[in-house]
């Protein structure tokens, strides 16, 4: 719904122009200038008229950020919590656990306590070098496609590469003590680079209704039911049941990205491929991967990072059975940044046999495409990833916010 601008100059300029993309297909950059806890967004737009809209009316609103500091918490439903940095003056923060509560002093969602069971891990000190970060994030939480059989404790994982597995006992500023077969072991705090805990162990989740993704400017993201925006915060009720506490606050100016989950779209990410089949160009085989580009870092393209999407390598086909009717299939395509603005590819999507769409050649650099297409009645979407004009070379072709739209 568009509605007459009633805004004052003052608050559109305090508020950040940020891309909106509805379910409808409209695209503008707009400012968020009111959240309700029953999902009502509004936001003024860059014409400078307001739109009211529901929750379930937007695709995405902003970008997730990248995270900058450690210590950083990743949560079972894919949450992410950066440390807030000290102010001048101030000692540093403090992170220490026990057999079941993690206590994290300072973070921009205030002072926490976490349950551990909540917690896939926690990285200390992040790499600064992006590629770096990527290499170790995906080691650590990423390689869930992996042939190796689940892990069953808790892992110590050690600046010099080194693992230790067992059971963790506790953690505090100089030491992480480690209950291992071979008897209780503390390790210095300082030579730790990681915590994972037993992920047998993390309750099983089901996400239903309608959730979204918020981000925040310091790479924080939290999977939440709703949230609300006030004059100087926002008050997320988070999806995750957190130590018996309903919400968390952050300071308003830090919010920067939103998605919602559920309502009108279906991520492709969330379901299981009918198939996949990779034809290599000489022998190199590649997976698909879910929500991360092909080589498991996050999704980047036009230097704006994605929370949702697939990445494929050429030459590959990935067919999804179509469970209901859907009126559009949509996405935005693009090579993804971490080629440095290399690769060619071509793509195309299919229902059954018949072909719906092609891309031209896409490549390195460019800005991502646009796939808007109507479904005829089938039974399967098949998205090709066809080689470019240098074979297979780094054609790491991310489909962005791929989504099905009923």
């Amino acid at each position: 719904m568009l509605i007459a601008a009633a805004t004052s100059a003052g608050s559109l300029l305090a508020a950040e122009m940020r891309p909106l993309l509805l379910v409808d297909g409209s695209r503008t950059r707009a400012a968020l200038t009111g959240a309700t806890a029953d999902g009502r967004w509004t936001f003024n737009d860059d014409s400078g008229a307001t739109r009211a809209v529901s929750a379930s009316e937007v695709v995405i609103w902003g970008n997730p950020a990248e995270v900058a500091l450690g210590p950083v918490l990743w949560l079972i439903d894919g949450g992410v919590i950066a440390q807030s940095p000290a102010e001048p003056g101030q000692p540093p923060a403090s992170l220490q656990f026990d057999k079941d509560l993690l206590q994290l002093d300072r973070s921009p969602l205030g002072p926490l306590t976490l349950p551990l069971e909540l917690l896939r891990g926690v990285v200390f000190d992040p790499p600064s070098n992006r590629s770096r970060r990527d290499r170790m994030l995906f080691a650590l939480f990423g390689a869930a496609d992996s042939a190796a059989p689940p892990r069953d404790a808790d892992r110590v994982v050690l600046v010099n590469g080194d693992a230790l597995d067992g059971t963790l006992q506790s953690c505090d500023g100089s030491q992480v003590v480690l209950a291992a077969p071979a008897g209780k072991t503390s390790i210095d705090r300082s030579k730790v680079a990681a915590l994972l805990y037993n992920p047998s162990l993390s309750p099983k989740l089901r996400r239903q209704g309608l959730a979204m993704l918020i981000g925040l400017r310091d790479g924080t993201r939290i999977a939440a039911k709703s949230f609300v925006l006030s004059d100087h915060e926002i008050v997320i009720t988070p999806a995750l049941a957190i130590d018996g506490h309903a919400t968390w606050t952050a300071p308003r100016d830090m919010l920067v990205f939103l998605q919602p989950l559920g309502g009108k779209i279906t991520y492709l990410s969330d379901l299981q491929a009918d198939s996949y089949k990779h034809l290599p160009y000489l022998s190199l085989t590649w997976p698909y991967r879910n929500d991360l580009s092909v080589t498991g870092a996050p999704l980047r393209a036009g230097g704006r990072m994605f929370a949702k999407g697939i990445g494929m390598h050429s030459a590959a086909r990935l067919t999804y059975r179509l469970d209901k009717p859907y009126k559009r299939f949509e996405a935005d395509v693009a090579i993804d940044d971490e080629t440095a603005g290399q690769g060619s590819a071509t793509v195309r999507v299919f229902v059954d046999s018949q072909q719906v769409w092609a891309s031209t050649e896409i490549r390195g650099g460019a800005a991502p495409e646009q796939v808007r297409v109507d479904l005829p009645e089938g039974e399967r979407l098949s998205l090709l990833v066809d080689f470019g004009q240098r074979g297979d070379e780094l054609d790491h072709v991310d489909w962005l916010n791929a989504r099905l739209v009923e």
